[in-house]
């Protein structure tokens, strides 16, 4: 599954979100001392598509990947959210050695926030069309 490994790689060569969390981009879950703001990518379904066209080294897949913005207070959630849509565009490239044929943006998901915790997270889900090496 080469989908996080994607995202992860346009999310980190983003400036302007790069500036807001860092290095703090993570694929799975988040530890619990990462200082915020921070970003954790997961993946969520994949979708293998047996096709003729597919070569004996990749297979065409769809994937859902969510990212999750996890934030000090709701305003630097929604800033964050706001970047990672625009750092995530489709296009048919190359990224992270992977040949990606298409990226959509999908759901974002709803506010969750344990304001005594002091954190504030939201999701923001792609789907991503790619060929996965076997």
């Amino acid at each position: 599954m080469s989908d996080w490994k994607i995202i992860r790689a346009l999310l980190a060569a983003d400036a302007p979100l790069a500036a807001v969390v860092g290095p703090r981009i993570v694929a799975g879950t988040l530890k619990s001392t990462v200082v915020l703001p921070a970003l954790s990518i997961q993946s969520i379904s994949n979708v293998p598509h047996a096709r003729v066209a597919d070569t004996a080294t990749t297979v065409l897949t769809t994937s859902r990947t969510q990212v999750t913005v996890h934030a000090k207070n709701i305003v630097q959630q929604a800033e964050i959210i706001r970047l990672v849509g625009s750092a995530i565009r489709g296009g048919r490239r190359e990224v992270a050695g992977i040949m990606v044929a298409d990226i959509q943006r999908d759901l974002i998901g709803p506010d969750m926030s344990n304001e005594n915790a002091g954190i504030f997270e939201q999701t923001r889900d792609f789907r991503i069309k790619y060929y996965d090496p076997i």
